[in-house]
């Protein structure tokens, strides 16, 4: 007998309940969820009740199974028929500690029951009546059995006779190869599929018809949650309501997809299209999911509705983006557009440009990248190039990155717009300035989208929740990827090796050309000017970069590295006319006229650019005088003379303090005194460092003692009263106190020009050395010690002059002679404020002017007066230094026709 709790029990479970089906497992299971009354819906796991049916494949586990006969058919019929449906349900039995219950189902249409689903498919033959059952069940059991052999009688389903026709061979996409084959023969046709797994609300496991290949779905342009990053992971605290929402719209459902990309994360990627519209847009536009931009471009309705979706809902405040706030821009905005001309390339994603207003900015492209070698950082990796690594040549594509630029945009007036910029960072102890990084434009060609078509450089991703980068990222990204598929430039195939372009850096190399050069004319291009008058060329006819020094013209020298790496200041008038040649050549396409070559190797010659005498352009704009010994021999004299008096009458730049007069009247530094013996007043002095153009400082021996003493009483009172970081605020020519790199003590020092980034050239005064230096390493002088005169003090070698002051060897030299011990000097005159000396080693008695003059490497000055004597003896040494032909000297006389004014020119 039945007790009253166990009928109690009975009816309970026999007790309809109502849910929509969200999932089809298998032909005899379903996943039920439940009416929400708050929370999230409960769902039930349900298998029927008195039947089983054929068990689908198993793949991709440690048993792995085949679909057993008309197991998918059971399937299919199934999910077709109640899949996402209202339907009614009774519970009558669970096994203890498992999930699964048991029970029967119906369909329902207006509330009531109409259609009970496991009768159906044993009516279809596509399940079995198990044998058996209690005794509460007979009734039930026996119909189903009736139902069972109708369909035995009719041949349905299982009962046809022909399973081996209905058994489907699932196949797993589960290898890079598999799933690229796959793109490329499905892409951009829509394929049929059915959803059968949600891993979160963007990643979907499909299996594709009508061949069964099952494989997941990632959906093209977006991710699942909040930003997060390998620093920052993140939690998404909306991913089951994400999957809900996608569940109950995609879960077993029909769909098709769209592939759109290259296979990523061992998944396809795609769109899914669906009849009630984009489950993309709806996904980002509730805050479910955001953009990305590996491969937003290639959504196919077009990536501006997923950023449109994006921006509302981060307006909204929408789930993910509950916390968002609008990046502050660190551009101003009366600083973020501007126009100028471009006046130089400096490398693939980086220009310089001169504004309407005339200040010169260096720029760099936002979004893209240069080409650079694989594993870049390893040395090891860069080409086995001989010689030193040279990027614009050794690095595939650079070079061509570099023409496309050259040939388009240098010399145009652009328009910029300054997205961003990245901030000064130190990284493993190398700076990185501020960078500018902005979009430009020639017109209507945004010139990074053309570097991006051509596979001349790759895209940047920007890291993810970053939002600094250009307003048409999108096109950038479009650009790219297009670049990409049609294997264009960096992205081919082809293995492109690096250019074999030589540098012709010694006289020995140089001699080996200058026959060929002097044949006729070069084509060529300006790759570096290194002041008004000295050029590094690229002739691609050779593959060769050489060095070329203006023929016709003296040309001040700009700022440049020293031989101890120290920053050698700029001559009066260098950097002006190391601007106006940047401008006017640098990069240029130009013809070259070779008529000789230097002691080092540098050819001599003429430069046309648009077919200008850049020589003539140079005097014509005060920038250079004219060197009367290259010039009056050539069919461009006249021409040159004419441009000088030009620019002497305007008194423009070098001539801006130029007096016709005093000029007429001196052509060489005089003495004050013309008659009477020469006075010889030797100091014992240390020469403590050498200078371009026969300069040079030097210490008397007599105050070492009191120098010792000076630096000892500085740095006592530095440590007494010890300098705040930051609290002295430097000014040009200001005297102070600097800590030297290389010790770490404090010097006396005269600031000499201030640069960016807080960096200032001082010169040591005690010692004649210079040094760029941070700001934070100066400090402010006790006034006690600005009082005391420098202990080195600035001479030049007297009687001497250089041929060509462009040959810095010369410097080489005189410092090579300079022995470590002291010498004996003497002053011979004094001009322009400048004391002109004999230096003599009081161990061999030489004199080191008159040694360069007999060795060849410099000429004699002439003098008259009380310094006659000594000069002709210099003049002596000269004539025996020619009649040997010893370096200057080895292509004949360098002095014949020389005008009288030629020694003033090279004071």
């Amino acid at each position: 007998m039945v007790s009253m709790e166990e009928q109690a029990s009975q009816q309970q479970a026999a007790k309809k309940q109502t849910g929509v089906v969200k999932q089809v497992t298998s032909g005899d299971t379903v996943v039920i969820r439940g009416i929400p009354r708050g929370g999230p819906p409960p769902e039930i796991v349900l298998c029927f009740s008195n039947v089983f049916a054929p068990k689908l494949a198993r793949k991709g586990q440690a048993e792995e199974s085949d679909d057993e006969p008309y197991a998918w058919e059971a399937r299919e019929y199934l999910r077709k028929k109640v899949i996402g449906k209202e339907v009614q349900f009774v519970l009558e039995n669970e096994i203890p500690g498992s999930t699964r219950k048991y029970g029967r189902i119906w369909l329902v249409q207006d509330g009531n029951a109409t259609e009970n689903v496991v009768e159906s498919l044993i009516s279809e033959g596509l399940v079995q009546v198990k044998k058996g059952g209690g005794a509460r069940d007979t009734e039930q059991l026996k119909a189903l059995q009736g139902l069972e052999e109708q369909a035995k009688s009719s041949g349905k389903g299982q009962w046809a006779g022909d399973n081996d026709h209905h058994i489907r061979e699932l196949q797993v996409l589960s290898t890079p190869d598999d799933l690229v084959r796959f793109y490329h023969k499905n892409k951009s046709a829509p394929v049929k599929a059915i959803v059968e797994y949600v891993r979160d609300c963007c990643t979907l496991k499909v299996t594709i018809l009508p061949e069964f290949q099952s494989v997941f779905l990632q959906m093209t342009g977006i991710r699942a949650g909040p930003p997060s990053t390998r620093e920052n992971p993140r939690e998404n605290p909306f991913d089951a309501e994400s999957r809900f929402y996608v569940e109950s719209r995609l879960l077993n459902r029909d769909i098709e997809i769209i592939l759109e990309d290259q296979p990523m994360n061992m998944a396809l990627v795609g769109t899914v299209v669906h009849p009630a519209g984009s489950i993309a847009e709806a996904l980002v536009k509730q805050g479910f999911a955001r953009c990305i931009d590996q491969s937003i471009q290639k959504y196919t309705s077009g990536f501006e509705k997923l950023r449109a979706a994006e921006r509302e809902a981060k307006a909204n405040k929408q789930r993910i983006w509950k916390e968002y706030e609008s990046p502050v821009s660190n551009v101003r905005e009366d600083e973020r557009r501007f126009t100028g001309k471009v006046i130089e390339i400096n490398s693939a994603d980086s220009i310089t440009i001169k504004t309407s207003s005339g200040e010169v900015k260096k720029i760099f492209l936002s979004g893209i990248r240069p080409p650079k070698v694989a594993g870049e950082g390893d040395s090891s990796s860069r080409p086995a190039a001989a010689g030193k690594f040279k990027p614009l040549y050794d690095i595939p594509y650079m070079y061509e990155a570099r023409e496309f630029l050259r040939k388009k945009i240098l010399g145009q007036k652009v328009d910029v717009t300054l997205d961003y910029k990245q901030e000064a960072r130190v990284d493993q102890a190398q700076r990185f300035p501020e960078r500018l990084c902005c979009t430009v434009m020639l017109g209507d060609m945004n010139v990074a989208e053309a570097l991006l078509n051509r596979g001349l450089v790759s895209i940047v991703y920007y890291k993810v929740g970053d939002e600094q980068r250009p307003a048409a990222y999108d096109n950038l990204l479009m650009a790219g990827n297009k670049a990409k598929e049609e294997r264009k430039g960096m992205h081919g195939e082809k293995t492109v090796t690096p250019m074999r372009v030589s540098e012709v850096a010694d006289a020995n190399k140089a001699k080996a050309f200058l026959s060929e050069f002097k044949r006729g004319k070069l084509d060529a291009i300006v790759e570096y000017v290194g002041s008004g008058s000295r050029y590094r060329i690229y002739v691609p006819k050779n593959s060769i970069v050489i060095s070329v020094v203006l023929a016709g013209v003296s040309s001040p020298k700009a700022s440049r590295m020293g031989p101890n790496g120290q920053i050698l200041p700029a001559d009066e008038g260098g950097e002006a006319a190391l601007n106006f040649a940047k401008e006017l050549v640098a990069q240029r396409d130009v013809k070259v006229e070779i008529e000789n070559m230097d002691k080092v190797g540098n050819f001599i010659g003429w430069v046309f650019v648009d077919g200008k005498n850049v020589s003539i352009e140079l005097v014509q704009a005060g920038h250079a005088s004219v060197h009367d010994y290259s010039a009056e021999k050539s069919p461009y004299y006249s021409a040159l003379k004419a441009a000088e008096k030009n620019a002497k009458d305007a008194k423009l730049n070098i001539w801006k303090n130029y007096d016709e007069q005093a000029d007429s009247q001196s052509t060489m530094p005089q003495q004050e005194e013309t008659t009477g013996e020469r006075r010889e007043n030797l100091e014992k002095v240390m020469v403590v460092e050498t200078l371009p153009g026969l300069k040079f400082f030097a210490q008397n021996v007599n105050d070492g003692q009191k120098l010792e003493t000076l630096m000892e009483d500085l740095r006592q009172a530095l440590r007494n009263d010890p300098p705040v970081v930051g609290s002295y605020t430097p000014k040009k020519n200001d005297l102070c106190a600097a800590r030297f790199s290389a010790d770490g003590q404090w010097y006396r020092a005269k600031v000499e020009s201030l640069q960016r980034n807080n960096k200032a050239s001082v010169l040591y005064i005690d010692y004649g050395n210079r040094e760029m230096t941070d700001t934070t390493n100066l400090a402010a002088l006790p006034d006690n010690f600005k009082r005391v005169e420098p202990m080195a003090k600035m001479y030049a070698l007297a009687f001497v002059r250089e041929h060509n002051p462009e040959e810095s060897y010369v410097d080489d030299v005189f410092k090579q002679m300079v022995p470590p011990h002291p010498l004996n000097l003497n002053v011979e005159y004094e001009f322009d404020h400048v004391r002109y000396v004999t230096l003599t080693d009081p161990e061999t008695k030489d004199d080191i002017g008159k040694t360069l003059v007999s060795e060849g490497h410099v000429l004699a000055a002439p003098r008259g007066g009380r310094s006659r004597k000594i000069a002709d003896e210099y003049l002596d040494a000269q004539n025996e230094a020619k009649k040997y032909r010893r370096n200057i000297w080895q292509y004949g006389d360098v002095t014949e026709d020389d005008a009288k004014e030629f020694g003033h020119q090279r004071r």
